[in-house]
């Protein structure tokens, strides 16, 4: 019995969102393995997106890596000067 295995490449999840009139809307994707969005947005009177808010974690990465990698160097600073000063 000979055995085979497949291996599906994961399909693209496309969301088209048309509102018909202007207003705020909050838009809930979720996947069933729990990933997923949830984002808040207004339109104006042509449907054109005026306005997106973002989640805490995406506004701010930037900051977020900076602080990471600014501690990851003092950290790694700090093994080499400890190391250095040991007879």
């Amino acid at each position: 019995m000979a055995s085979h295995t497949s291996l599906a490449a994961p399909m693209a999840r496309v969301v088209a969102f048309l509102p018909d009139q202007a207003g705020s809307w909050r838009l809930i994707a979720f996947s069933e393995d729990g990933h997923g969005l949830d984002i808040r947005f207004t339109t104006d009177a042509m449907a054109r997106l005026s306005g997106l808010d973002k989640p805490f974690h995406e506004r701010h990465a930037s900051i977020f890596v900076g602080v990471a990698l600014i501690l990851g160097l003092f950290g790694f600073l700090m093994l080499f000067v400890r190391n250095k000063q040991r007879p």
